[in-house]
């Protein structure tokens, strides 16, 4: 019995509120040979963190692959309640967008001086080894969470993670709030059609296969992987721009359902998915809707944070 009641006080005291928070931003990260120069925001507990030392909480900001900032005052105020929530300390990571005004030596896609599929998500990974071999993360305490495209962005790091994770790194856990998790039924639906171009500069065009990478089921050659980390979906009633069923069929496709049993009414196929995914067991994965806010105003929620705490923070 004081076995159980030490093991439930030493659990209880991995995410302690934090009373303040300190922070270092502008923490370049890529070396003077790197296409372009990228930085993250380290948000830290001070004066009451209880957070296990180590274990960093990743942010992907959104924006369509293409814009967004860890600048933004969303994702400033997203860090900061997440960090006064769990007491863990969370970095925000700049990446590489599909915009000629981040340039990358040399286009995965249409010839265009742009980064594209991949490259964002290799920016995240080389973050990683720079926060590992700092020593500010251990190496297998990562958790990440992503917004609208940096949900898919967060959500493909783990399921690639032999490809795309620095080797020894790990993700613990991964939530997507507001995430675009399958390229084909954005574009299919209402508020896709206006954002073709921003997608195909991200992932090529339809026709060279998003399935290939967009829709985080597979690409050519993709290998077997570790065991993916736990999974929580988050979708705020009042986001118009983003479908709910995207965070409901990603988290049934991630139970090991198959397309048709997850599929929701009047929403669109991407038989790919079946391709890759069909035999893909997660330990949890889990929606919740129990959350307000528009697309970006749901960053600067405490019901989100403490949704992600949730998450997190659990025995």
């Amino acid at each position: 019995m004081l076995s159980a009641l030490v093991a439930a006080a030493v659990l209880a005291a991995v995410c302690q509120p934090a009373e303040e928070v300190s922070e270092e931003s502008g923490v370049v990260y890529t070396p003077k040979d790197y296409p372009a120069e990228l930085a993250l925001d380290v948000y830290t507990p001070k004066g009451g963190g209880g957070g296990p030392a180590g274990t960093c909480v990743l942010f992907l900001h959104g924006g369509l692959w293409q814009s967004g900032s860890i600048d933004a005052l969303s994702s400033r105020a997203f860090c900061r309640n997440g960090v006064r929530a769990t007491g863990l300390r969370y970095v925000a990571v700049e990446y590489r967008l599909n915009t000629n005004n981040s340039c990358c030596s040399t286009s995965r896609s249409n010839g265009t001086c742009a980064a594209a599929y991949p490259d964002p998500e290799l920016d995240v990974s080389l973050a990683m080894e720079h926060l590992i071999a700092e020593g500010t993360c251990a190496a297998a305490s990562f958790y990440c969470v992503g917004h609208s495209a940096g949900g898919q962005m967060c959500t493909d790091l783990a399921l690639k993670s032999d490809q795309l994770l620095p080797r020894g790194a790990a993700l613990r856990g991964v939530v997507g709030v507001e995430g675009i998790y399958n390229l084909t039924k954005f574009y299919a639906g209402p508020k896709g059609v206006g954002f073709t171009c921003s997608v195909e500069k991200a992932f090529g065009s339809r026709e060279a296969g998003w399935c290939a990478g967009g829709d985080n089921a597979c690409y050519p050659g993709l290998p077997k992987f570790r065991p993916p980390p736990d999974f929580l979906f988050v979708h705020s009633p009042g986001d118009v721009l983003v479908l709910d069923q995207q965070a409901r069929e990603i988290t049934c496709r991630l139970n090991g359902q198959s397309e048709g049993a997850c599929a929701c009414p009047d929403y669109y196929s991407c038989p790919c998915l079946d391709k890759c995914l069909g035999s893909l067991h997660v330990t949890t994965a889990s929606y919740t809707n129990n959350v307000t806010g528009s697309h970006f105003g749901v960053l600067e929620t405490l019901g989100l944070a403490h949704a992600i705490k949730a998450f997190v923070c659990r025995a």
